[in-house]
């Protein structure tokens, strides 16, 4: 058994062969049902690091000439 989405597209070529393959995913999408995972766990959230403050650009910075 292989991939549960491209068997289920073979079965809906198998019972319309003369479609285009754009038409068959079309029809293949709307009959799908979804297998397997069926609940997702939720992942803990970690907690947020403090956001250190932004360091200026070298162009926002004074050249050492316009200090003086």
């Amino acid at each position: 058994m292989g991939n549960p989405w491209l068997d289920h597209v073979k079965q809906v070529k198998k019972a319309h062969p003369k479609k285009s393959l754009k038409e068959l995913l079309q029809a293949a999408k709307k009959t799908y049902k979804k297998v397997g995972k069926a609940e997702h766990k939720s992942k803990k959230s970690k907690p947020s690091k403090k956001s250190k403050p932004s360091r200026k650009s070298r162009k926002s910075r004074k050249s050492r000439k316009s200090r003086k």
